[in-house]
């Protein structure tokens, strides 16, 4: 097999073999399973297990991992997509307005109508507290969250080599509304599927949505309350030609050089290279539409792809759950849209959990959907060139309504084949 890996051999031959195929694994059995001795051995089970690269704590520990503390990585999306507009009450000042409010209907109202003799009238003066309040709190919640009805998406693309050229996207959209309101989202897809930000039990109130089907074409209505924002996923897949073209060759100087060409209508602004677990990242290249660019990746230098993801972990989950409470600071719940932040959401399998040590990595790290995890690509020894671009979506917006706010993003993620030594 092109480009493979032997797992297991016999006598000199290569019985099972791996080899990367795009973002996968293609394994090669040189055997029938279904014939003996294997089908009859008693350790078959393991055997497909450790093809699978299901880890064995998940059949010989007591303690399997729990359910419950994960976190998704569409969190790492919304952290990025989220409305600007929207600004938390602090802690510090709701605990006040809680302390002010329970001054004033108790010791004050009863010192003053103590001193006017008039104690009958609290009946009507606890009612005007309590409108009164109410009326401040929904004026400073109108001041903090009230804003334009606004959509920011973000566009995960695979570029899948092949006889004709596939994209495989993912396309995040955080819908901010001024209002109450369903929002029809969908689109032109001929292979299309739509769900909810995967977001746990701690954030709670998700929106509804009714999802329709028609031949090409995804239709749906989705709920979003007032003043907030709410994510969702579009994913899909396109067959079509290349727009952007990438080759990997080996530097002269102990490491890799990839050359691509920018055929989209706009410039390539961030670009990064991960090969055999080593990252290169070349911020601000600004590569204009229709012009080339390249990126060096010296092996002896560089810093693991892994590692630099891991350290962003913990600054990761805390600004998750900053974003899933309703007060608290605003800032500590958003991170930026940059090329770095992308590459993190690329590599869940990088981003660690904590309360998960006795188990392995694979087990030890956010969830994801299908698809969206490219560490484990990176891990076997494969090449990824991640390429950002702002202002730039592959297909119309899934947002079918008008709105003056919002941008784009897109994240091309393309495999390459890392070519073989001298």
């Amino acid at each position: 097999m092109k480009g493979g890996k032997p797992v297991l051999q016999v006598d000199g031959r290569t019985v099972v073999s791996h080899a990367n195929r795009g973002f996968g694994q293609v394994t090669v059995l040189g055997l029938n399973p279904e014939r003996e001795p294997f089908k009859s051995w008693e350790n078959r089970p393991w055997l497909w297990a450790g093809l699978a690269g299901i880890e064995s704590a998940w059949f010989a520990s007591e303690n399997p991992p729990r359910g419950y503390g994960r976190q998704h990585v569409d969190g790492v999306y919304g952290l990025m997509l989220d409305s600007r507009q929207i600004s938390k009450l602090p802690v510090g000042w709701l605990i006040l307005m809680l302390i002010a409010y329970l001054v004033v209907i108790g010791p004050v109202d009863r010192i003053w109508l103590k001193r006017i003799n008039k104690q009958m009238l609290t009946w009507l003066t606890f009612p005007t507290y309590v409108i009164l309040f109410s009326l401040l709190i929904n004026y400073i919640g109108y001041r903090l969250r009230a804003g334009q009805l606004e959509i920011n998406e973000a566009h995960i693309v695979d570029v899948l080599p092949g006889k004709e050229t596939t994209l495989r996207g993912r396309s995040y959209a955080s819908i901010y509304s001024p209002s109450n309101r369903d929002y029809p989202l969908g689109g032109a897809l001929a292979a299309g599927a739509f769900r909810l930000e995967q977001a746990g039990f701690s954030r709670g109130g998700q929106s509804s949505v009714v999802i329709g089907m028609s031949p090409g074409k995804l239709e749906v209505q989705a709920r979003v309350p007032i003043w907030t924002s709410r994510m969702f996923s579009t994913e899909w897949v396109e067959g079509g030609k290349a727009t952007v073209q990438a080759e990997l060759t080996r530097a002269s100087e102990g490491g890799y050089q990839v050359k691509f060409r920018n055929g989209l209508d706009k410039p390539i602004v961030d670009a990064a290279l991960v090969v055999d677990n080593k990252m290169s990242e070349a911020e601000g290249i600004d590569v204009a539409p229709g012009a080339d660019g390249s990126i060096r990746l010296v092996t002896r230098t560089a810093e693991y792809a892994e590692g630099v993801v891991n350290v962003e972990s913990g600054v990761i989950k805390h600004s998750i759950q900053a974003r899933n409470r309703a007060f608290g600071n605003t800032e500590q719940g958003r991170l930026e849209p940059v090329l770095r932040h992308f590459v993190c959401g690329s590599m869940p399998g990088a981003l660690e959990l904590d309360h998960m040590e006795s188990f392995s990595r694979n087990v030890n790290h956010f969830d994801s959907s299908g698809g969206i995890d490219t560490s484990g690509l990176i891990g076997r020894g494969g090449a990824v060139l991640f390429l950002l671009v702002n202002d730039h979506a592959p297909i119309p917006s899934t947002g079918l309504f008008e709105t003056k706010l919002g941008q784009p993003w897109t994240l091309y993620r393309i495999p390459l084949d890392v070519p073989n030594t001298d």
